[in-house]
């Protein structure tokens, strides 16, 4: 089902400044918002309250001075096209996204309104631009790539767990960025002495099958790639990795306060606060190749400590002076 959340403001006879002046006497401009996740969900709200805040901050107020067009896929990849297409069709001055399957079906939808990508893996190799630095297409934004990182997650498991095991990874068959992922995960796991299983999925049905398959193989612990497939069920991969003693680890801290083990990575909510700043841009009339796409610099590193009790599991100093959040 399709979800659909629409602020609205119909200008009366009071005056108001705006961020632009060519928007006083006329309808204020509207942002689409298409999140993966399932709309009303705790990660999803931390994002749409993330950008809210972005744009306050930028001079922007939701339902004020712009119209806020959210529509949400609810996690099943098999709503983007659809709803890519009814967000065109809306005409809304920019274009707010997540995640590379999602941000590519959009890209199909439209090459003329500017996209602007909360959250990406590796934009170069998703093939979205040529260049970091300058954009060649309609799309700009924030990428979460950072070299090493995910071998980073091998490494903070190896820390946890005896050396010769072999790691699950929760891997989407059509997200190009987690053969990336995969890589660095692999060469990480060669160096600490450990193996990895790939658990591969395209949509909600064969991530259920996956986690089938993973309680069948029993890993030592547990990779969540970020998708927004396994993003839009992080309550669900929590307590299955729970209930079956794996230690697990995924890029943003919500799973973790959810239940999951670890997590390392940048902030969902910082990347939504900092993508309104394009947006702001874009309203004021900048172009996309006019705006250089910005790589996440620093990481979290989140530790639930009532999930390591409960898994038997008691963290070395040296990992616990990293944190930077820990959920008790």
């Amino acid at each position: 089902m399709i979800t659909r959340r629409k602020i609205c403001f119909v200008l009366g006879t009071a005056s108001f400044a705006t961020p632009v002046a060519s928007f006083a006497q006329t309808r204020p401009p509207t942002v689409g918002f298409i999140d993966g996740l399932p709309a009303g969900s705790a990660t999803s709200r931390v994002g749409v309250a993330a950008f809210e805040q972005g744009m306050r901050e930028a001079g922007w107020v939701a339902g004020k001075t712009f119209i806020l067009e959210y529509r949400s896929t609810n996690g099943r990849p098999e709503q983007y096209v659809s709803i890519a297409a009814e967000m065109v069709r809306l005409g809304p001055s920019v274009i707010l996204t997540v995640g590379d399957a999602l941000i590519r079906e959009v890209a199909k939808a439209t090459t003329s309104i500017p996209i602007v990508m909360a959250s990406v893996g590796d934009p170069v190799i998703a093939g979205f631009t040529k260049s970091l630095a300058r954009p060649d297409r309609n799309i700009t934004g924030m990428s979460n790539l950072a070299v090493g990182l995910i071998g980073k997650w091998v490494e903070l498991l190896a820390e946890l767990t005896p050396r010769g095991s072999t790691y699950g990874v929760l891997r989407s068959a059509t997200n190009t960025t987690h053969d990336r992922f995969w890589a660095e995960a692999e060469a990480s796991a060669a160096a600490t002495g450990n193996k990895l299983v790939s658990l591969f999925y395209r949509n909600q049905t064969e991530l259920e099958a996956a986690l089938a398959e993973t309680a069948r193989a029993r890993p030592a612990a547990l990779l969540v790639l970020p998708d927004p497939v396994t993003t839009s069920r992080n309550d669900a991969i929590a307590e299955f990795a729970l209930k079956h003693r794996l230690p697990s680890i995924y890029l943003f801290r919500e799973p973790v306060a959810l239940g999951g083990l670890l997590s390392y990575g940048p902030s969902r909510a910082d990347n939504f606060r900092r993508s309104a700043a394009y947006v702001d841009k874009i309203l004021r009339g900048a172009k996309p190749a006019e705006l250089p796409i910005e790589q996440v610099r620093q990481f979290e590193l989140a530790l639930n400590m009532k999930t390591a009790a409960a898994l038997g599991i008691r963290p070395p100093n040296s990992l616990l002076l990293r944190v930077t959040e820990l959920i008790e």
